[in-house]
C-alpha cells in the first residue's frame, strides 16, 4: 500500500495498533461508554472496522486498511477479494439486523480534518424503500445546500465568493447571479464508469475523489469535484430525513434545540449510544456467525 511523507509528522487517528489496544476487552464486556479507541467491531487479515462518529443511525461504521495508504484507490489487487467479502458482510448484517440498505462512501485521499488522511470507508444504514429517484434528490439537495460547483455570485450590488456567504445565499433568496462556476447537478458527478477498482489507475492521478454506492443500485458516482467534507453523511441524513418519520421529527427536535449544529456533522453529535448499541449488535453477530476467512477477529478470538 501507498503512504504519505505527511504521514510523518502527524498523527494518524485511525492507526490499526491504537484500535487494537483499545478494543481487546470488547469481546469479554461490552463497553458502557464509546471512546476513541474501544471502537473496534471486526479485523481480518488487512483491514479493520469501527464504528463512526456521529452515528445518527444505528448500524455505521469504518473499514479502515490496517497498513496506511491515503486511499481504497491504493489497495494492492492481491486483497479486493478479502475487501469484497468484507462489503458484503456489512451489507448482510445491515439487511438483517436491521432491514436496511447501505449506502457506502469513500472521500479519498481528502485529508480530512482531523488527521483522517488514513483510507476509510463509510457503511449507512438507509430505508429499504429508497428508490433511484429519492438517492438522486438528496444528492442534489445536497449540493444546493453546499452551493457546489459554484464559485462566485452577485447579490444586491456585491460580489461573493466565500463558500458560506454563497450557500447562504442561493437557499434563502431568489435575485442572485452566478458569476463564476455553476451549481452541480447529480449528472455532474458521473465521471467514471465502474466502481474504485476499475479505476484505481485514473484516480491515483488525481488530488482527490467522492465515491458513492448503494448496496442495491451499486456504483452510483465517482467524482473528482470537490464536494465539500461529510458529503456522504449529508447524503444519508437526507435520505433518513425524507423517508423516516421518527428521525425527522427526532432531528426537528434537536435543530430547534441548537439551530447551530448539524445532525449529520460528526463533530457536532457524537450519538453515543447508537455507537454502543452498533457495537453491540456488531459484537453478537459476529459471535454467533463466527466467520472464519480472512483471519476474521483472529486478534480477538486470541
Amino acid at each position: 500500500m501507498i503512504g504519505s511523507p505527511s504521514m510523518l509528522n502527524k498523527q494518524d487517528v485511525l492507526d490499526w495498533s491504537q484500535f487494537k489496544d483499545g478494543s481487546i476487552e470488547n469481546y469479554i464486556s461490552k463497553p458502557n461508554k464509546s471512546k476513541a479507541f474501544n471502537r473496534l467491531i471486526f479485523e481480518t487479515k488487512n483491514f479493520f472496522s469501527i464504528v463512526g462518529y456521529g452515528c445518527f443511525n444505528l448500524g455505521y461504521v469504518l473499514l479502515i486498511t490496517k497498513d496506511f495508504c491515503t486511499s481504497f484507490s491504493h489497495i494492492e489487487k492481491n486483497i479486493e477479494e478479502e475487501f469484497n467479502f468484507i462489503k458484503e458482510f456489512i451489507i448482510d448484517f445491515t439487511k438483517k439486523k436491521y432491514n436496511a440498505d447501505t449506502l457506502i462512501f469513500e472521500h479519498g485521499m481528502c485529508s480530512c480534518a482531523g488527521g483522517l488522511d488514513h483510507a476509510h470507508m463509510h457503511f449507512m444504514a438507509i430505508p429499504t424503500n429508497t428508490t433511484e429517484a429519492d438517492l438522486k434528490d438528496s444528492i442534489n439537495k445536497t449540493l444546493k445546500i453546499r452551493g457546489a460547483g459554484i464559485e462566485e455570485i452577485e447579490f444586491k450590488n456585491t460580489t461573493f465568493n466565500n463558500v458560506h456567504d454563497i450557500s447562504s445565499i442561493i437557499n434563502f433568496e431568489n435575485e442572485y447571479k452566478i458569476t463564476k462556476g455553476r451549481l452541480l447537478k447529480f449528472e455532474d458527478l458521473k465521471q467514471y464508469k465502474g466502481n474504485i477498482s476499475q479505476n484505481s489507475k485514473k484516480l491515483n492521478m488525481t488530488d482527490q475523489y467522492v465515491y458513492l454506492e448503494h448496496s442495491k443500485f451499486k456504483d452510483v458516482f465517482i467524482t473528482n469535484f470537490h464536494l465539500g467534507t461529510q458529503f456522504g453523511r449529508e447524503v444519508v441524513y437526507q435520505i433518513n430525513y425524507n423517508n423516516e418519520k421518527k428521525f425527522k421529527q427526532y432531528c426537528d427536535d434537536l435543530m430547534r434545540s441548537d439551530r447551530t449544529k448539524l445532525v449529520w456533522r460528526w463533530q457536532d453529535y457524537m450519538f453515543d449510544e447508537n455507537i454502543l448499541n452498533t457495537m453491540s449488535d456488531y459484537i453478537d453477530y459476529i459471535k454467533a456467525s463466527n466467520p472464519k476467512v480472512f483471519e476474521f477477529n483472529k486478534l480477538l478470538k486470541g
